[in-house]
């Protein structure tokens, strides 16, 4: 972009994965310039992630936070203020407001936001008119919606929707003249299934239920206990399979649904974040029974089946949900935790410690729902899914 003397103010806010940021771009300047006053626990960064106080004009610099996550990515044309920014960001959240009386002149080029996405297949939406970040909705105001095969919208693309794997950043962009007072955030749109979905085996390929619908939530709200079926354990070998480890659960396995196990939905969404049967930690690196192994989830995405009856109706459906954080793969034991500290709480961090807690949750949306994993005050993996597909049986 060439150089301006007008700035142009933009904000963003995302949601799910939400993101609010507000900035300008201006022009003048001299050869390297000042990266001055970051948001309290926020950093400038060049792209490797170290630490600086100023940029060569036209080299990439970025603001992150104190666990290294890019928040966002910028080029200079000019000393960059962020006095009296704000900024946040967690697992599902990022968030960088730019007051209208902060300096934003000095951002020039095209500006990235870093947005925390579910799995892949999901979608980013835009919220062009949002001014904070509670108005970072489905159905807001010149709603712009960017997904994996229309990654283009408007002013605005998603620079890496092809590539996205659900383990990184949603990465969206636009150039500072075409930002207005905007906002990001990820939505719970009908689920995109991929290859490792195995779209054309099993329900996915019979099911005929939108796992969107009014119906289905309603089918969940009103459903006694589930089943979730899964592959027998002879050894701790089975466990990947057991645990639905993308690239080693596989459908079509005859064994994958032999062992059933009726659940109530708490334990069934703890077995899904923080393994089989609900009250072991089985599914981090390394695999295994022995409680001195217990831990979190590595970071990848997981599968599973599960079977429920509704009304009248009986219910299969296949779920996919992705794990991220700092803790991922880690023994509760290097941790200092034990199986008695860890406790889910929903993406507001609201506690869910009974049955009526997580059903409603996925009740309300059955595609998308963030757990998080809590211990001792803080958050130490957080799963992000929900159903894909769905038919009765």
């Amino acid at each position: 972009m060439k150089n301006r003397t007008k700035i142009i103010l933009a904000s963003f806010a995302l949601l799910g994965s939400a993101i609010a940021l507000t900035f300008c771009g201006g022009g003048g300047g001299a050869a390297n310039d000042i990266l001055a006053n970051a948001p309290a626990g926020f950093t400038f960064t060049n792209t490797s992630g170290n630490a600086i106080t100023s940029v060569s004009r036209g080299t990439a610099a970025q603001l992150r936070d104190s666990a290294g996550n890019i928040l966002l990515q910028f080029t200079t044309g000019g000393t960059v203020n962020f006095t009296n920014v704000v900024a946040g960001r967690d697992a599902a959240k990022t968030f960088v407001h730019f007051p209208a009386t902060t300096d934003k002149s000095g951002l020039s080029g095209t500006i990235i936001m870093f947005v925390p996405c579910p799995a892949a297949g999901s979608q980013v939406t835009v919220c062009p008119q949002a001014s904070a970040l509670g108005e970072v909705v489905t159905g807001c105001a010149g709603e712009v919606t960017l997904t994996q095969t229309a990654k283009t919208s408007g002013n605005y693309t998603w620079d890496n929707a092809t590539t996205h794997t659900g383990t990184d950043d949603c990465q969206v962009s636009a150039s500072v003249d075409n930002f207005g007072t905007g906002a990001f955030s990820t939505a719970s749109p009908t689920p995109v299934l991929t290859a490792d979905d195995f779209p054309t085996v099993g329900v996915c390929s019979t099911g005929t239920i939108d796992v969107t619908s009014s119906a289905f939530k309603a089918a969940i709200a009103g459903a006694t206990s589930f089943t979730f079926m899964h592959k027998p354990w002879v050894s701790d070998a089975d466990n990947p399979f057991i645990c639905g480890r993308q690239g080693v659960w596989d459908p079509n396995d005859p064994q994958a649904f032999d062992k059933t196990n009726t659940l109530n939905m708490t334990d069934t969404l703890s077995n899904i974040f923080t393994g089989v049967f609900g009250y072991v930690f089985i599914c981090n690196t390394g695999f295994a029974f022995a409680s001195s192994n217990y831990g979190f989830h590595d970071a990848t995405t997981y599968r599973g089946e599960l079977k429920f009856t509704s009304g009248s109706n009986t219910y299969r459906g296949r779920v996919r949900f992705t794990v991220a954080g700092t803790d991922v793969g880690k023994t509760l034991a290097s941790l200092g935790l034990a199986q008695t500290d860890v406790t889910l709480t929903d993406a507001s961090d609201t506690a869910l410690t009974t049955v009526g807690d997580v059903q409603n949750l996925l009740a309300a949306s059955p595609v998308y729902i963030t757990i998080n994993a809590v211990a001792k005050g803080a958050t130490h993996i957080t799963a992000t899914g929900g159903f894909i597909c769905a038919g009765t049986e």
